[in-house]
C-alpha cells in the first residue's frame, strides 16, 4: 500500500515539474532502497527528509542528477549508511549549504563523484567527515588533543595533480586544545585531504606581547601536517619592537603546551647591531621561546655593551636571555671600564635590570668562580661575591655572603707577594707556572695563544690543560677567554717568578674586612671613582716594619692605586699620629697629614701615650 501511494504521489509531482520527472524518479528509487535496508528508526527519519529536499527547489536537475549517481555509487560499493550515506546526507541537509550559491555545492558533488571512482573507501569516508565538519562547525581537522579550523572563503577542488582538495583565500586558521588556541591569518593556499596538511604560500601571526616586546610573524611557503600537534616553519619573519628591535627571517616552531617554551622562533642568520632597551648593543643569533629571547653567537661568544654616562660595561657569554625586562646570563665574563681601568672578573652571573638600571654581577660556584673581582682601578683584588651597579645613582655596592664563622672578606694587592704562596706555586705535581713561562719565551708576547698550541708544548690532552689554565688564572698568571679557547700571559706571571728573586718591586698590601651575611662591605663612586672600604679590621702595607692603621668608623676611601685616605689613627714605632684626611700616597709610599694633625709618642713601655703633643700646621 505505500509503495501504491508513493507512485501516486511521485506522478503527481512529474505533473508539477516535468522536467525533474526523471532524476527524482531516479533518487526516490534509490532512496526507497536505502530505507528499506535501515533498520534504525534515526537513519530513515534522515533518509525521509533528504526524499523532501529532492522533491524540494533546493537542488537543480544537475545536482540532483549527481546525487543519485553518488547514492548509486555508494550503493554499488555496499557501503555502511554510518559510514558513508550520514556524512553525506548531513552535508546536503546543512543549514550553511542552504544560505550559500549553488557554486560551492556543485564543487561539492563534483569532488565526491571523483573520489567515489578514484579514492579508497576509507579515505572517502574521511573526505567526507572532513567537509561536513566544515561546513557545519568550520572543522577541518579533529583528534583527542586538539582541533583546527578554518575561517573565510574557500572552494572544493581537484587539483592539477588530480587530488582532491580545499582551496583557501585570506582565510583564519585557529589550533585549539583545553589548554591554549593559536591563530594564523591570511592563508592562502590548499588542504589536502590525503595527506592532512595544509600547504599555504603565504600567512601571518597576530600581534601580540611577548614580555613588553611586541611581535608579529609573517610566514611563506609552508605546510601544517594538521596529524600533528606541533609545526615548524622554516621560512618565517619576526618583527618585533620594544626593548628588542628585530626584523630578520628564521625558524618558526609552536605547539599547544602548557609549557611556557613555546611559541619558538630563531634567525638563521647573526644580527648586527641588535640594540636591547636604549644603550645596550650586541649581535648574534636571537631565539625566541615562549616569553623569553635569547641570543647567542655559537661557537663563538656573545659579547654585550652596555654604555652609561659614567661607565663602559661589557660582558660575554656563550648565551645571555631577556626576559621581564632584564638581561641575564648564568655564566660569562665582565667588566667595568673607567678610562683605562677595570673592575672584571671571568665567571660571573650577570644580570641588568633595565627598569631600575640596575646591575648584578655575581661570582660562580664553579673553579673559576674562586678568582677574585680584579680592580685595576684601585690596584685590588677583592674577594667579595657581589657587586651591585646603580647607574641612576652613579654607584656601585660591594657584598659578600660570609658562612658560619668565616666573617673574614680579603683586599689584596694585585703585586701581592708572599713566600709560602710561591712555594704552593712551585711545588706543585705540574710546575704550571714555570711550564707558562717556557712557552711565554717562545710565543709571542701580548697576544692571544691558542688552547691547542699550549696543549701540544706541554705535551698534555686539551682537558688537562684546561685544568692547569683555570688554576694559574686563579693565580692572576693568565686570563682564560673559553669560549674562544684562548688566554692571555698576564705580566704578573713574570713579575711573580721575578719577586721570589727580589727583582720586582711586590708588597704585603693587604686589607681585611668583617661581614656577616649580606654585608655591604665596599662602595664605589662612579663620578668620583673612589671606592670606601667598609667594617675594616686589619690593614696590612708593609712587612719589612710595623705600623698600624685604626681608621674612625673602620672606613678606608681609596682614591687612586692603592692610595687611601682615611680619619684616624696611625702608630708607627714609638709615634702615634692622629687627625682627619689623613692620606695615604702608594706611589711615593707616604702619608700626607692635613691641618689639625697631632703627633705623639709613646712611653719606653709602649703603653701610654706622651702627654706631650706636636700639632701639624
Amino acid at each position: 500500500m505505500r509503495s501504491i501511494f508513493k507512485v501516486i504521489y511521485v506522478l503527481c509531482i512529474f505533473a508539477i515539474l516535468p522536467t525533474f520527472g526523471q532524476d527524482i524518479s531516479e533518487n526516490v528509487i534509490i532512496l526507497n532502497e536505502i530505507y528499506d535496508k535501515l533498520e534504525s528508526k534515526s537513519s530513515k527519519k534522515i533518509v525521509k527528509k533528504i526524499e523532501r529536499l529532492v522533491y524540494s527547489e533546493k537542488f537543480s536537475t544537475s545536482q540532483i542528477s549527481q546525487i543519485n549517481s553518488i547514492l548509486k555509487s555508494f550503493d554499488d560499493r555496499k557501503f555502511k549508511f554510518n559510514s558513508h550515506y550520514i556524512y553525506f546526507f548531513n552535508f546536503l541537509m546543512s543549514d550553511r549549504i542552504s544560505s550559500l550559491d549553488n557554486h560551492l555545492l556543485n564543487q561539492y558533488l563534483n569532488v565526491i563523484t571523483y573520489c567515489n571512482i578514484n579514492v579508497s573507501s576509507s579515505l572517502l569516508r574521511s573526505i567526507l567527515q572532513t567537509t561536513l565538519g566544515l561546513i557545519e562547525s568550520n572543522y577541518i581537522s579533529i583528534s583527542d588533543n586538539f582541533s583546527w579550523s578554518t575561517f573565510g572563503d574557500f572552494d572544493f577542488i581537484i587539483n592539477e595533480s588530480q587530488q582532491p582538495t580545499i582551496k583557501f583565500k585570506d582565510v583564519r586558521l585557529l589550533l585549539k586544545n583545553n589548554i591554549d588556541s593559536l591563530y594564523i591569518s591570511d592563508v592562502s593556499g590548499y588542504y589536502d585531504f590525503i595527506t592532512n596538511t595544509i600547504v599555504a604560500d603565504y600567512g601571518s601571526s597576530e600581534s601580540h606581547y611577548v614580555d613588553g616586546v611586541l611581535v608579529k610573524f609573517d610566514f611563506f611557503n609552508f605546510s601544517l601536517n594538521l596529524n600533528k600537534s606541533f609545526f615548524s616553519i622554516k621560512e618565517a619573519i619576526i618583527d618585533a619592537s620594544g626593548p628588542i628591535y628585530l626584523k630578520s627571517s628564521g625558524v618558526y616552531k609552536n605547539k599547544l603546551t602548557s609549557s611556557m617554551s613555546y611559541p619558538q622562533f630563531k634567525t638563521s642568520l647573526k644580527v648586527h647591531n641588535i640594540e636591547l632597551f636604549k644603550g645596550v648593543k650586541t649581535s648574534g643569533f636571537i631565539s625566541m621561546k615562549g616569553t623569553a629571547f635569547y641570543i647567542d653567537s655559537y661557537p663563538s661568544s656573545v659579547n654585550l655593551h652596555l654604555k652609561d654616562d659614567s661607565v663602559d660595561c661589557f660582558f660575554s657569554s656563550d648565551l645571555i636571555q631577556l626576559q621581564d625586562g632584564v638581561i641575564s646570563s648564568i655564566e660569562g665574563r665582565f667588566s667595568i671600564v673607567f678610562d683605562n681601568d677595570s673592575i672584571y672578573h671571568p665567571s660571573v652571573n650577570f644580570s641588568y635590570d633595565d627598569k631600575n638600571k640596575e646591575i648584578n654581577i655575581v661570582r660562580t660556584a664553579s673553579n673559576r668562580g674562586l678568582n677574585p673581582f680584579r680592580n685595576t682601578l684601585h690596584g685590588l683584588n677583592m674577594f667579595v661575591d657581589k657587586i651591585q651597579f646603580n647607574l641612576i645613582k652613579d654607584h656601585a655596592i660591594f657584598y659578600h655572603y660570609s658562612r658560619a664563622r668565616d666573617i673574614e672578606v680579603l683586599f689584596e694587592s694585585n703585586t701581592y707577594f708572599d713566600r709560602n704562596r710561591y712555594l704552593d706555586v712551585m711545588n706543585e705535581s705540574i710546575n704550571s707556572l714555570m711550564m707558562l713561562l717556557d712557552f711565554s719565551i717562545l710565543s709571542e708576547s701580548g697576544k692571544l695563544h691558542s688552547l691547542k698550541d699550549f696543549a701540544i708544548f706541554c705535551n698534555l690532552d686539551v682537558s688537562s690543560v684546561i685544568q692547569l689554565l683555570i688554576e694559574l688564572e686563579v693565580f692572576g698568571f693568565v686570563d682564560y677567554f673559553n669560549l674562544d679557547k684562548r688566554f692571555l700571559i698576564k705580566s704578573w706571571a713574570t713579575n711573580f717568578k721575578q719577586s721570589s728573586l727580589s727583582n720586582f718591586d711586590y708588597d704585603y698590601f693587604k686589607i681585611q674586612s668583617l661581614a656577616s651575611i649580606g654585608d655591604t662591605v665596599a662602595s664605589i663612586d662612579l663620578f668620583s671613582n673612589e671606592m670606601t672600604l667598609m667594617q675594616v679590621n686589619k690593614i696590612n702595607i708593609n712587612n719589612r716594619f710595623k705600623i698600624e692603621l685604626y681608621p674612625i668608623s673602620n672606613q678606608l676611601i681609596f682614591t687612586g692605586n692603592k692610595s687611601f685616605k682615611m680619619d684616624g689613627n696611625i702608630y708607627i714605632g714609638n709615634f702615634a699620629f692622629s687627625g682627619r684626611d689623613l692620606n695615604f700616597d702608594y706611589k711615593n709610599f707616604a702619608f700626607l697629614f692635613g691641618l689639625n694633625s697631632v703627633l705623639s709618642f709613646f712611653d719606653p713601655s709602649g703603653k701610654n701615650i706622651s702627654s706631650s703633643i706636636i700639632h701639624f700646621d
